[in-house]
C-alpha cells in the first residue's frame, strides 16, 4: 500500500501555553515540512503572554493552521482538545517549545509500508551524530515489552504517529499530570499490531526550567503513581511488568522529592506509603538497580538522611 500516493492529511496538536518565546520557531519548523498536506492545530491554552497572538498571526496567513482559546487547563486537557477536532488520517504532536527537521512528517509516511502499520515512532529525540535513514518494524506486543521494562520504546507522544482509527474516542487521562503520555501509549500499543520504527532523529526537545522534569515535588509529580494501577487494570501485564511499573515511578518521586527545596512533609508521608505498600514491587523488580532499591527503602525509614544525602548530588 502505497500511502505517500494517496496525500493523506496529518493533523498536528500543538498544545500552547506562555511559549512566546519558542513559538513561533516551533510554528515554523511545522509550516517548513517538506510533506505539505498537514493541518496545525494550536490550542492555546489560556496564555498570559503574548502567545495567543503569535497564533492567531500563523492562523491568519495559512488556512492550514487553526487556533482553539481557552482557560488554562493543562496540557493534557489541550491535547485532548486537539483530538475533538481533528480532520486528519494521522495524527501527531509537537510541543510548542519544541521544533522539527523539515523531514519529520515524510519519514512518518514513508514508514506506513503495511496494512498493519497504525503506529510509527522516532526512536529518539534528535542526535547530530546519527543521521542516517533507516527504518525497522516491530510487533506490537515487543514494543510493549519495551515500554513496561523502560527498555528504549519511546514514551513521547511528540516522537509518534496514531492512524485516525485506532486514536479515534481515545484522550489523555486527566487525572494523570506527569508520564502522562506512559500511559496514553500503552493504550495505543493495545490496539494495533505492528509499529514502525524510525532511526533517524528528527525532534529536538527543549529542555528548560519549569518543565516536569525540572519540577521540584508536587501533586502533579505525585500523580505519576495512579499510572501502575490504571495500566493493571487495562489487563494483559505481567506480574513482572507490574513491579517493574510500580518500582520505576515511585522512584522518580523520591527523586523528585530529593530535588525540591523546602517540600512540603505531605509529599514525604505519600512517599513513605508508597514505598511501603509497594515493598514487594521494589524488591521483586528486575529492571531497578540494586543500589536503587537500598534507596527507596533507607528512605522508608530516614527520610530526612536520605533527603541531606542526596541533595548533595540533585540540590544546588
Amino acid at each position: 500500500m502505497n500511502i505517500m500516493s494517496e496525500n493523506p492529511l496529518v493533523s498536528i496538536i500543538t498544545p500552547v501555553y506562555n511559549v512566546e518565546r519558542y513559538l513561533s520557531k516551533c510554528i515554523e519548523s511545522i509550516l517548513n515540512q517538506t510533506y505539505a498536506n498537514f493541518e496545525l492545530l494550536l490550542i492555546n491554552d489560556g496564555s498570559e503572554d503574548s502567545s495567543g497572538y503569535v497564533c492567531d498571526t500563523y492562523a491568519s496567513k495559512d488556512v492550514r493552521i487553526k487556533v482553539f482559546h481557552q482557560k488554562n487547563a493543562g496540557v493534557s486537557f489541550a491535547r485532548n482538545v486537539g483530538l475533538g477536532a481533528v480532520k486528519g488520517d494521522w495524527v501527531t504532536f509537537v510541543d510548542a517549545d519544541d521544533w522539527i527537521e523539515p523531514f519529520f512528517l515524510e519519514e512518518f509516511l514513508k514508514a506506513v509500508t503495511e496494512k498493519d502499520i497504525d503506529m510509527v515512532v522516532y526512536a529518539s529525540y534528535f542526535d547530530c551524530k546519527e543521521q542516517f535513514t533507516k527504518r525497522k518494524y516491530v510487533l506490537a506486543s515487543d514494543a510493549i515489552n519495551n515500554l513496561l521494562s523502560f527498555r528504549g520504546f519511546p514514551t513521547s507522544l511528540c516522537l509518534t504517529m496514531y492512524s485516525k482509527k485506532i486514536i479515534k474516542d481515545n484522550c489523555l487521562s486527566l487525572e494523570i499530570h506527569h508520564w502522562e503520555d506512559f500511559e496514553f501509549q500503552y493504550r495505543m500499543l493495545l490496539n494495533t499490531v505492528k509499529v514502525g520504527v524510525i532511526l533517524r532523529p528528527a525532534y529536538h526537545y527543549l529542555m528548560r526550567e519549569g518543565s516536569a522534569t525540572h519540577s521540584e515535588i508536587n501533586s502533579k509529580i505525585m500523580s505519576c503513581m495512579k499510572i501502575p494501577q490504571i495500566v493493571q487494570l487495562s489487563g494483559g501485564i505481567t506480574k513482572m511488568q507490574s513491579y517493574n511499573i510500580y518500582a520505576y515511578f515511585i522512584f522518580q518521586c523520591m527523586i523528585a522529592y530529593c530535588k525540591s527545596h523546602n517540600p512540603h512533609s505531605i509529599y514525604r508521608s505519600n512517599i513513605i506509603h508508597y514505598i511501603k505498600v509497594g515493598m514487594k514491587s521494589i524488591i521483586f523488580s528486575d529492571i531497578m538497580k540494586k543500589r536503587y532499591k537500598v534507596t527507596l527503602i533507607a528512605f522508608s525509614k530516614f527520610p530526612n538522611l536520605v533527603y541531606k544525602a542526596l541533595g548533595q548530588k540533585y540540590r544546588k
